[in-house]
């Protein structure tokens, strides 16, 4: 960890760069979507009413391509790479975009099929475990469903399950403590939520409505941290985890996007599963 953080010492990299210079191994851990890897904040209403709108979320909200990526077909490096990790995941192989202007991006794909965008530069700027970890975490935002709100910051958050709840939440619901009304998003949601939809989420809508509003940056930072804990049980290398989370966030080791993971990385959960 100290490593990824770009804090260790001399004595400290000779030891990590034991472990470093060798293969990781071919065989990938099987990771579960249970309770262990959900991260706390990661849950309450506000989250049961994501988790249960996220097929609609998918297609109300995809993520705007627009020329940006290109469907990869066939085989190649990559594809055998994401398809390796999808079935450690128990999930399916989600399609693959190869990124057009942006070398060094992988990120989950909200649409009806979703996929992964990978940048042309990726298996160039990263080493094979900080792949494994990238690739990791846009298919376990996939697998459980935050695809569609990957990467929201804490007032998008609340302004997304503001608006889900005033469009689905019974006449008679309290609505005064939501946030602030965003007609642009109203309106997309309302094309793509159809009667099904909300009668299915309208009960979760009256009970949040009826509770005091969660916190929203534990919930954001929640959701981030379940699919990076994912992903770093599947590289195995909490150094390649914790460098490109430094990177992304210009945090260091006392932040809690960093912190939290490195607490998970000591933790009985994950060192179990690196026994296996």
């Amino acid at each position: 960890m100290l490593v990824g953080a770009g804090v260790a010492s001399p004595e400290d990299r000779a030891v990590h760069e034991v472990t470093a210079g060798r293969p990781p191994p071919a065989d990938l851990p099987r990771i579960a979507d249970d309770a262990a890897m959900h991260a706390p904040g990661d849950e309450g209403l506000a989250r049961e009413l994501l988790a249960a709108a996220m097929p609609d979320l998918a297609k109300a909200l995809p993520t705007e391509m627009g020329g940006r990526g290109a469907l990869v077909k066939g085989d190649n490096p990559v594809r055998r790479v994401v398809g390796a990790i999808a079935r450690a995941l128990g999930m399916p192989e989600p399609q693959l975009y190869l990124a057009r202007a942006e070398p060094g991006i992988v990120a989950p794909v909200a649409a009806e099929a979703p996929g992964v965008l990978v940048g042309a530069e990726v298996p160039k700027r990263w080493s094979l475990r900080q792949q494994r970890f990238l690739h990791a975490r846009a298919l376990a935002h996939i697998r459980r469903g935050t695809h569609a709100v990957a990467g929201f910051p804490a007032p998008r958050l609340a302004t997304l399950v503001a608006e889900l709840v005033r469009l689905v939440a019974p006449p008679e619901a309290d609505l005064s403590a939501l946030a602030a009304p965003d007609l642009a998003l109203a309106e997309c949601l309302a094309r793509d939520l159809g009667p099904d939809a909300l009668a299915r989420l309208s009960p979760l809508a009256a009970r949040l409505a009826a509770e005091a509003p969660p916190d929203w940056d534990a919930l954001a930072l929640g959701i981030r941290e379940s699919a990076e804990r994912v992903a770093l049980a599947v590289c195995g290398d909490p150094a390649s985890a914790i460098s490109i989370v430094c990177g992304e966030t210009e945090a260091a080791l006392h932040t809690p996007e960093v912190a939290r993971l490195a607490r998970f990385a000591v933790g009985d959960v994950y060192l179990a599963l690196r026994a296996r």
